[in-house]
């Protein structure tokens, strides 16, 4: 479960192979100029948060995200390992439309050189976790999959989704095993994947 302590939620910004629809996962690849852009402008909101710090995915998609984003703020960047996106394994580069697993996948079942995707959400809320037992506020800057730790663990609505370079706070409710309020802050891109 999700500890209780509210936090800002930025997905990294757009990549060429969110752009063609390509399953990512923990390979590295950079933002696209539109991606660099996103980062550049989502600036203004992060500066209105007074944040502590920001933990971000050590891989470049989303540390050049989070860097970008807190330029000029005296807020320090912490990478965290455990916010890597979910690996993929062989079928990383590949479209979406090639991959015939991926509802097998979230029902559990094992795919090889996948990681298992419950084994995954925990990894992601672990991390998350040990994030927001530091002083905060605090933003973390992460992957799409680790959103969806986010709206596992955090009961949100079906429809909850990160773009590309969305901020989002996220509250806990006052009673547990209820919803976390879930706030978007600015109006993303359209989703690209």
């Amino acid at each position: 479960m999700l500890k209780r302590q509210p936090f800002y939620f930025l997905r990294h910004g757009e990549t060429e192979w969110n752009l063609s629809r390509r399953w990512q996962g923990s390979t590295d690849v950079p933002l696209n100029e539109t991606g660099l852009a996103q980062a550049d402008a989502v600036r203004g909101h992060v500066a209105e948060l007074e944040l502590a710090a920001i933990y971000t995915s050590p891989l470049d998609r989303a540390h050049e995200t989070a860097r970008r984003a807190a330029q000029g703020l005296d807020v320090p960047i912490h990478p965290i390992e455990g916010l890597t996106e979910a690996c993929f394994g062989p079928y990383e580069g590949l479209g979406h439309d090639e991959v015939q697993w991926a509802q097998d996948w979230v029902s559990g079942k094992e795919i090889e050189g996948v990681e298992n995707y419950h084994n995954f959400l925990d990894r992601a809320l672990s991390a998350i976790n040990d994030c927001l037992d530091q002083p905060g506020p605090i933003m973390i800057v992460a992957h799409g999959g680790i959103f969806w730790s986010v709206k596992h663990h955090g009961h949100l609505h079906d429809a909850a989704w990160a773009g590309n370079c969305s901020l989002h706070h996220l509250q806990p409710p006052a009673t547990h095993g209820k919803p976390w309020r879930h706030d978007v802050l600015n109006a993303p891109e359209e989703e690209t994947a």
